[in-house]
C-alpha cells in the first residue's frame, strides 16, 4: 500500500481522486491521467442515465474520447465487471447520501473499479461517492466504507451542515483516525507511485486525531 506522510491508501497503478463535486477542471485534471487504451466509463450512482450523458458531454468538451454510461441497476454481475474493469477512467457522481452510495457499489461493481484502478485507471469519485472510499461513512455511526484511504474518513462538500462537527466528534472517539476536508470545486489525488496532489482551488483541511499531532491545512 502506497504510503506518504499520514496518508495510507489501497495498492494499484491507477489513480484514486476524491472530489467535492462536479468541477470542470477537475475532471480536465483526470483526463489528462487517462491511460492511452483506455475508455471513460460514467456511473451515476442513485441518478438517471441523463445525469451519466451530461457528464460524459463535459468531459467530451475537454477533448475526451467517446465513452460509456455504466448503469448499476440494469447490467448484471458480469457486465458490470467487464464494462468497468476495461476502463482508463471511471467516473462515480452521487447526490445520494454516502450509506446510499456504497449500497449500490457494493458488490460487483466495487470489484470492477478495483480491476481497473489496479490496471491503471483513474478513479474520479464526486460527492458522496468520494466518502465510500474512506474507513467510515459519515451519515451512519460504525458504517464502513471501501477503505482504499486508509484509516481515513473523507469529507465533501464541507460546507454541508454537520460535517465539520462529525468530524469532531469521530476524531474524539477515535484518535488514531484522519478526517479529510474537501472544499467546493476541489480535489485530492493519490497516485499509484505515491504522488498525493490537491486538485482545482485545492481547498484542502486535514484533521488528525490525537495520535498524529497537529492538524494542517492544504
Amino acid at each position: 500500500m502506497p504510503q506518504r506522510s499520514v496518508f495510507r491508501w489501497k495498492e494499484g497503478r491507477g489513480w484514486l481522486v476524491l472530489a467535492s463535486g462536479a468541477s470542470t477542471e477537475v475532471r480536465g485534471m483526470a483526463l489528462n491521467r487517462l491511460a492511452a487504451d483506455g475508455g471513460i466509463a460514467c456511473v451515476a450512482v442513485g441518478r438517471d442515465n441523463t445525469a451519466a450523458d451530461a457528464i460524459l458531454d463535459d468531459f467530451a468538451d475537454l477533448g475526451a474520447p467517446s465513452g460509456y454510461v455504466v448503469d448499476l441497476q440494469s447490467e448484471d454481475d458480469e457486465t458490470l465487471l467487464s464494462r468497468l474493469g476495461e476502463a482508463g477512467l471511471i467516473v462515480l457522481s452521487s447526490e445520494n447520501t454516502p450509506s446510499e452510495a456504497r449500497s449500490e457499489l457494493v458488490g460487483a461493481a466495487i470489484e470492477g473499479i478495483t480491476q481497473a484502478y489496479q490496471n491503471g485507471a483513474v478513479i474520479l469519485a464526486e460527492g458522496s461517492a468520494g466518502v465510500v472510499f474512506g474507513l467510515q461513512l459519515y451519515d451512519l455511526d460504525d458504517v464502513a466504507g471501501f477503505n482504499w484511504l486508509e484509516d481515513a474518513i473523507v469529507l465533501p462538500g464541507v460546507e454541508l451542515e454537520g460535517v465539520e462537527a462529525f468530524a469532531t466528534n469521530a476524531l474524539q472517539e477515535y484518535p488514531d483516525r484522519l478526517a479529510v476536508m474537501i472544499g467546493d470545486q476541489s480535489a485530492i489525488a493519490f497516485g499509484g507511485d505515491g504522488q498525493i496532489e490537491a486538485w482545482g482551488l485545492q481547498q484542502i483541511t486535514l484533521r488528525l486525531g490525537a495520535a498524529f499531532g497537529q492538524n494542517s491545512e492544504g
